[in-house]
């Protein structure tokens, strides 16, 4: 019997979390149906425009064509967008109202359509929110990873029997482990991302910087290594910058994201702005300070039982001893790590559950 193809569409090849997220589709679908290769997006989302992006897509949909040949056309799509239906995303409005003609015609000709979890909102932009609006409405089954970014979408017109909570899926891939973990034990991780300096209030914006030097001259005075991690492409640049800011050398490093996933996982702490960084560290026990610059970032240090360790305005930051030292020093850090390891293990089963639900709602056999 021929398989299910299920085609995924939406994920950033340059995001390591977007690619984390496709390999866990890959292990946990792939035995059940087949997946042909991603719809990737090939650059950032701001230049989806860019030559680079679109001559690199339709050479992927040339491999899909062959692939649609020898296995058949998808009769499933899996949007697996992280967080792209929002107004912070609005500069992305005519490319998303493309993926709903998209979405639209596939409809059309009798196929079903899954969002898998992911953020969402707010919508009052009206052209992001027409557009999610639609995109939503035509969906089967829409998973989000929160009850805000459930709020935003039944405001769309989401129906509400079809919208599921579930965690993000990257938790479930195992990493990479360095070859010698005990080597990573002093170190601490600091991610930097681009979106702290183009989405947030001018305030943050202007306290991000200083607030990283603070971090890592800190980490350093109090016996610690810390170290750059870069977790998306357009972050290299920040990294350089930073590393040019500080007085003395820091260490820059850009590995695969399994070997990024690996290292979060044996490092004495995390200090992150980008989301799936975070997620890599906390689904791994590691305990994390957080900076975010939208709901979900709130949302993810609730599940892992760590609100306090998200800061959510820089601007009050006077002093980042306080912060640090919890996730560093004994003998606070092992209760911060208990309910870490307890968020973890039960945003794992939550996965799980969600994957149940999928592969029911792929083979058509889903109790409604």
């Amino acid at each position: 019997m021929s398989k299910n193809v299920v085609q995924l569409v939406g994920a950033c090849r340059v995001n390591k979390g977007d690619r984390l997220m496709v390999m866990a589709l890959q292990e946990r679908l792939g035995p059940s149906f087949y997946l042909p290769i991603p719809v990737w997006l090939n650059t950032p989302a701001a230049r989806f425009w860019g030559p680079v992006n679109l001559g690199l897509m339709l050479a992927q949909a040339a491999r899909r064509a062959v692939q649609t040949q020898r296995h058949g056309r998808p009769d499933v799509l899996l949007d697996c967008s992280g967080y792209q239906y929002g107004d912070p995303w609005s500069a992305m409005s005519r490319t998303l109202s493309i993926r709903l003609l998209i979405y639209q015609a596939f409809r059309g000709r009798g196929g079903r359509i899954i969002l898998l979890p992911q953020s969402m909102g707010p919508f009052r932009k009206r052209a992001m929110a027409s557009t999610a609006a639609g995109v939503l409405q035509l969906a089967d089954l829409v998973f989000v990873r929160d009850e805000t970014s459930r709020r935003h979408a039944l405001e769309v017109g989401c129906p509400p029997a079809r919208i599921h909570i579930a965690p993000d899926y990257s938790c479930l891939v195992a990493p990479r482990v360095p070859d010698d973990p005990a080597a990573w034990a002093r170190r601490v991780c600091v991610v930097p991302s681009v979106r702290m300096l183009d989405k947030p209030n001018p305030k943050a914006r202007a306290g991000y910087l200083p607030f990283l030097d603070s971090c890592i001259v800190w980490l350093r005075a109090h016996g610690f290594d810390p170290f750059l991690l870069v977790h998306q492409t357009e972050d290299l640049a920040l990294a350089r910058q930073l590393q040019r800011r500080l007085p003395t050398d820091i260490e820059i490093l850009d590995p695969s994201p399994l070997e990024a996933k690996g290292i979060l996982g044996c490092c004495r702490a995390v200090v992150a702005s980008r989301y799936h960084a975070l997620v890599g560290a906390l689904c791994q026990g590691v305990p994390a300070v957080g900076t975010g610059w939208t709901h979900k970032y709130g949302a993810l240090f609730d599940d892992y039982c760590c609100r306090e360790n998200l800061l959510d305005d820089l601007s009050t930051v006077a002093d980042v001893g306080p912060v640090l030292a919890r996730v560093t020093d004994e003998p606070g850090r092992q209760d911060l790590r208990d309910r870490v390891r307890a968020g973890a293990r039960r945003q794992q089963s939550r996965t799980r559950e969600m994957f149940e639900l999928l592969h029911a709602t792929i083979l058509g056999t889903a109790t409604p």
